[in-house]
């Protein structure tokens, strides 16, 4: 199922993947993406337990790669968990504390 959403419903955490990942994704086989990043973990933070108000809608938009005119796809997202080790390694789970993302059903396109 494909939802119109705006902008200015949503939150959008915009992520780039490596091809592999992307693909996953698209397929619908990977339905969780995962980050380390500090930078990530922050924003994500921000947002689950320092008083941001959240819109109505966290979507995560993935970009394939960093070229110019690069693919792209959103999804409807459920709040981040922080979890330690790897339940699914075969998509990529790192072992150390990260944060999962888990993907709804929903690809979304946003205004």
């Amino acid at each position: 199922m494909v939802l119109k959403l705006k902008r200015s419903e949503c939150s959008v955490l915009p992520l780039v993947l490596m091809g592999k990942w992307y693909d996953l994704i698209a397929s619908g086989e990977k339905r969780e993406e995962y980050r380390t990043s500090k930078n990530v973990i922050r924003q994500i933070e921000r947002w689950v337990g320092h008083g941001y108000i959240m819109r109505k809608h966290l979507v995560v938009e993935f970009y394939l790669g960093y070229q110019r005119n690069r693919k792209h796809m959103a999804f409807l997202a459920e709040l981040p968990v922080c979890r330690e080790g790897a339940k699914h390694p075969e998509w990529g789970e790192p072992k150390e504390r990260h944060h999962v993302i888990p993907l709804l059903g929903e690809m979304v396109v946003i205004d």
